[in-house]
């Protein structure tokens, strides 16, 4: 069961849908939800007036009121947080101090590049956090439809890391179908 889920938002399209994701697996949860919007330490020394900066934390600001916005269509309450430093570390951070269940995130936010697999800020926080992190495509197909988890597909390389996806899938999805492929390296001389 997830009792405090965090999503980490940037004002990205991205960002908007795994808000959407977070807030309706909150729901079914019941989980306390917190947004939080980080303000990137490096961007803030780039300014040269304060004026500058404080269009960078309006920025942040915005995206957590959209939250908030987005947040009462499902009848849930969010609390906001706008901090600065750097992203990953400071959402991970955040998730450690607030003793938080769930990450959830856009798999690129505002500076990724649509030809990578995942954002530089969501990689960092995947590698980083000791906190589950939920990853949501910004993929639009058309259509905001409810996510369906009655067929899951988890694959795992035997790592560690990898094993520990297993009891996640059961937490968010209950007893629905489920298909485990293990991925082995073979090796031919």
């Amino acid at each position: 069961m997830y009792n405090r889920i965090v999503i980490a938002v940037d004002g990205s399209d991205e960002a908007k849908r795994a808000a959407r994701r977070g807030l309706r697996l909150a729901q079914g949860f019941d989980a306390t939800v917190d947004a939080l919007s980080v303000v990137e330490q490096k961007a803030l020394r780039l300014t040269e007036t304060a004026n500058e900066k404080a269009q960078l934390r309006e920025r942040g600001e915005a995206a957590l009121t959209e939250i908030e916005e987005l947040a009462s269509e499902f009848s849930q309450t969010v609390n906001t947080n706008l901090q600065e430093g750097k992203p990953a570390v400071r959402i991970s951070e955040y998730a450690d101090e607030q003793d938080v269940d769930l990450i959830v995130v856009g798999r690129q936010g505002l500076t990724g590049l649509s030809r990578r697999l995942l954002g530089g800020v969501t990689e960092r926080i995947l590698h980083r956090s000791d906190v589950s992190v939920l990853v949501i495509s910004g993929e639009y197909n058309g259509d905001e439809v409810e996510a369906d988890y009655s067929r899951v597909l988890i694959t795992t390389d035997g790592s560690e890391n990898a094993e520990v996806a297993i009891p996640q899938r059961f937490r968010m999805t209950g007893g629905s179908e489920t298909r485990l492929s293990r991925s082995i390296r073979a090796q031919f001389h």
